[in-house]
């Protein structure tokens, strides 16, 4: 997640790897395994699953879903994160 402070006419963004809601440290992407406080990576948009709580780059968990993929990136791990139930 990133967060934006105006100072003149372009924001400036901070990368952070806590979250921003609870304060814990955040973990990598369970695809490319980077860091979100790495900074050759720009999105900075997460994701995780409400049911296995891993988490990856948004974009990165598209394009996992999108190659047919049904069950959590993370090997060994079960889960349909895209299942409704």
């Amino acid at each position: 997640m990133a967060s934006f402070k105006n100072v003149g006419p372009t924001p400036v963004v901070y990368r952070t790897n806590r979250c921003p809601g609870c304060g814990k440290s955040l973990r990598k992407c369970a695809i490319c395994l980077m860091s979100n406080s790495n900074k050759t990576y720009t999105s900075d948009q997460y994701c995780w699953c409400h049911r296995c709580r891993h988490l990856s780059h948004a974009d990165h968990l598209q394009e996992w879903k999108d190659r047919g993929n049904e069950v959590c990136p993370v090997t060994g791990c079960e889960c349909n994160c895209w299942e409704d139930k």
